[in-house]
């Protein structure tokens, strides 16, 4: 027992197998590779424009609302300092098939009337 194991130590095959060893690597690499797509197939977005306004601001994200919906908007998407209170027209997609991110924020503009 303990010499099969001494031969298939990483070792043992790579000097005495090297070809055996690439085979059994590109295999490994393969596998691993395989594990990386995404539960739930191919996503699938439709686009949205609506209408909120500014209810919160954060260190790292502002808050906005509606009737409807409540976005959560990175600040780096505003051109200038929001203030709360104030309107944006946000466009997004939303998830319409798959298990990916179900809302993604595209842009915010502050609307002037």
């Amino acid at each position: 027992m303990s010499n099969l194991i001494h031969s298939l130590s990483g070792f043992s095959l790579r000097t005495r197998h090297p070809c055996l060893f690439i085979i059994i690597l590109f295999i490994m690499l393969a596998l691993i590779t395989a594990c990386d797509t995404k539960v739930g197939g191919a996503c699938q977005y439709r686009n949205g424009i609506e209408s909120a306004t500014v209810s919160h601001i954060d260190k790292s994200y502002v808050m906005l609302s509606n009737k409807h919906n409540q976005f959560e908007a990175a600040l780096n998407l505003f051109s200038s300092a929001p203030i709360k209170g104030e309107n944006y027209t946000i466009h997004y997609q939303y998830i319409t098939q798959g298990s990916c991110t179900p809302m993604q924020i595209e842009s915010v503009h502050l609307e002037t009337y």
